[in-house]
């Protein structure tokens, strides 16, 4: 908050729509991953949004690469592990232009 010399609020430092619409809380997306999964089996990745998003397309990435993609409905994909090792799941909400409106990750790691 910027205020003048007479130590009144200065009018500049009202935030405008947009301001405002930036600081507000948005969506949330909690993220469920296996802790530990067998090396050749599959692995199902889960997750739940809070918020009002319209997301158009989800894409599930694995050590940073995308190794699936699903529809707007899809609350789950699954993949099956062929290394052992730890591994970072990462899950990322999609609009229509393809711009990300959410994301989250989590860790685990694949056992033989």
């Amino acid at each position: 908050m910027w205020f003048n010399e007479n130590k009144e609020r200065d009018w500049r430092a009202d935030a405008t729509r947009r301001i405002a619409a930036a600081f507000r809380p948005r969506a949330r997306l909690r993220l469920r991953v296996p802790r530990t999964v067998r090396v050749g089996h599959k692995a199902t990745v889960r997750w739940t949004v809070t918020g009002a998003i319209r997301v158009t397309s989800w894409k599930l990435s694995l050590n940073g690469r995308i190794v699936r993609r699903g529809p707007a409905g899809v609350r789950m994909l699954g993949i099956r592990v062929l290394q052992s090792g730890r591994k970072r799941w990462r899950v990322t909400g999609y609009d229509a232009r393809s711009g990300k409106l959410v994301s989250a990750g989590r860790s685990g790691s694949a056992v033989r």
